[in-house]
């Protein structure tokens, strides 16, 4: 049987912000919103695309929950999915 070998190369540049605001003197919330730039390159897929994402994390004294997302917003590829 054959065997075949694929250069992949992946590129990632992604802009976050977000800032904490205090719920109480025990607790905050915390929004985060991000951008992400993606270039696929190599032998395999060539292309570049672009994600959004964000979501939040919460704190209390003895307890943290996070939560994030990201989405495909386009991509180079037409029916590229991630």
């Amino acid at each position: 049987m054959p065997t075949t070998a694929e250069d992949a190369q992946q590129l990632w540049l992604m802009v976050e912000g977000h800032t904490a605001r205090a719920m109480s003197e025990a607790s905050h919330m915390m929004p985060v919103f991000e951008f992400d730039g993606q270039w696929d390159g190599g032998k395999a897929e060539t292309a570049v695309g672009a994600k959004l994402g964000g979501g939040f994390e919460y704190a209390h004294t003895q307890i943290a929950i996070t939560v994030r997302w990201r989405y495909l917003l386009v991509h180079q590829k037409f029916a590229f999915d991630e």
